[in-house]
């Protein structure tokens, strides 16, 4: 069923352009109310959603949408300028790091009356933390279960390990994929990595030492016969520190919140086990690449991309986001699958998904039809339709569920780990708070001179650990 609504959708994207081409008025918008739609994407996102707009405006009888594409590089700066105006999209895409300060700036229109009326839309059937990141309280600076909502996700991008089983078989590693509930499942096969007897089992998280350990024997210079020069790559600290209960910036016993990477204070277990401090957590994602070296340093992954390193086999596990399936599909010559990210022996599964919005603009004077297109687009019909496509998992927990998303018949065979790491992982640091600034200070300098090897972490948090928290107290969350 779904694949002939993908190929009708290209159908009518054909009939789209000879009309465009002709330059003739589309007949169909005669008598309907038109909105605008704003959004970016690569070549592949921009077809699926030019045939997605086209399917709505051949069936909709009220309503007529024009599709504008927007470079990406610029389009939140953009749009920040054109919102704040006199004439804008009535709706468009809205970021999960840009969601808050276009809340307090005042861009976007309160959905949840909208949402709570709609015979579409089921927020039981959304991925919860997909949810959450979208409403926010401009009184408590909160996003919680009852803050207005100002968005739905068009998409939810967990991250997982991408790794390369053709690497892994030729320095001796068996893999499987077996979960711990599976009767023929063996002692030695309920590890991530077992590192005595070599099986790595996706289905499984690898701990820490257990990441390091299969790391050295896929990095050549640390076993000269692996067949890749690099073991493992993150470009994220996320999943360590949050597997240990902690976080970048927390708040103090005053109400406000402190820069929290540097803190040696151990945390603590829900069961009272003692866990590393953030610090420790931290110093592990950092060691990847000052200290073992079994990570590319960023200024020699730049020159390329992590997932070109990944695709050309000059590193054997890559930790991305489900985005980069399309590519990796295309270009890898090896056999490949994914696998959970790495999690502290005694600590919980954590990370970061990434997140695309549909938002309205708050002058809109045509919200009902603008929000009849979101229901589309982020209902069952928009959400199954990208969804064959591989590179987003849908919002919606039904159709994600099918083999509309799961795609038996093609690569990654182990697709069950992004829907797993849906269901807990949430938005990245840049979500956190209204605006960037108090991350802008010290990321540049972690993503170069930390990771490159040319600073220390004392160095580091003596330099930014206090003027970051200057910056943090303008967030009051009391």
């Amino acid at each position: 069923m779904y694949k002939k609504v993908l190929i009708f959708i290209f159908v009518l994207l054909g009939a789209f352009f000879l009309t465009a081409c002709g330059g003739e008025e589309d007949p169909l918008k005669e008598g309907k109310i038109e909105i605008d739609f704003w959004g970016w994407g690569d070549k592949l996102e921009v077809e699926v959603f030019r045939g997605l707009v086209d399917l709505f405006n051949q069936t909709n009888e009220e309503v007529y949408v024009n599709y504008v594409q927007k470079p990406a590089a610029s389009y939140e700066s953009s749009m920040e300028q054109i919102l704040s105006g006199t004439r804008a999209p009535d709706i468009f895409y809205v970021g999960d790091g840009s969601l808050k300060k276009w809340v307090e700036l005042d861009f976007l229109y309160d959905i949840s009356e909208l949402v709570d009326n709609s015979e579409v839309i089921d927020l039981e059937d959304i991925w919860p933390e997909a949810i959450k990141r979208y409403r926010y309280d401009k009184t408590t600076k909160l996003s919680v279960e009852d803050a207005p909502l100002y968005a739905l996700p068009k998409d939810i991008g967990p991250t997982v390990v991408y790794y390369n089983i053709d690497a892994l078989n030729e320095v001796g590693v068996t893999v499987i994929s077996k979960d711990l509930d599976d009767p023929t499942i063996t002692d030695d096969e309920k590890f991530g990595y077992n590192i005595e007897n070599k099986i790595f089992n996706n289905r499984i998280p690898m701990t820490w030492e257990e990441t390091e350990a299969l790391s050295y024997l896929l990095t050549k210079s640390h076993n000269p016969s692996s067949p890749t020069t690099y073991g493992y790559y993150t470009e994220w600290w996320f999943n360590y520190v949050w597997s240990i209960g902690g976080d970048v910036a927390e708040l103090n016993d005053e109400g406000y919140y402190e820069f929290a990477l540097g803190k040696t204070e151990k945390n603590t277990s829900d069961t009272g086990v003692e866990l590393p401090s953030n610090r420790e957590a931290f110093k592990h994602f950092v060691d990847l690449s000052t200290v073992h070296g079994t990570s590319p340093k960023p200024n020699t992954i730049n020159t390329t991309g992590k997932t070109n390193y990944f695709t050309s086999g000059k590193v054997a596990m890559m930790v991305d986001g489900r985005w980069s399936v399309v590519t990796v599909r295309r270009d890898a010559k090896f056999d490949w699958d994914v696998a959970p990210l790495p999690v502290h022996k005694d600590g919980i599964p954590a990370g970061h998904s990434g997140s695309m919005g549909f938002g309205i603009w708050k002058k809109s004077k045509k919200v009902e039809a603008a929000f009849s297109f979101m229901e589309f687009m982020a209902g069952p019909e928009g959400q199954s339709t990208q969804a064959e496509t591989g590179f987003n998992i849908p919002n919606q927990i039904s159709v994600a569920n099918t083999d509309v998303f799961l795609q038996s018949d093609k690569k990654p065979a182990n697709a069950r780990a992004f829907i797993e790491a849906a269901s807990y992982q949430k938005a990245g640091d840049w979500a956190m708070l209204p605006d960037k600034a108090w991350i802008n200070i010290w990321a540049p300098t972690l993503n170069g001179s930390v990771l490159n090897g040319d600073m220390n972490l004392d160095e580091f948090f003596s330099r930014f650990t206090e003027k970051t928290d200057e910056l943090l107290r303008n967030y009051i969350n009391k």
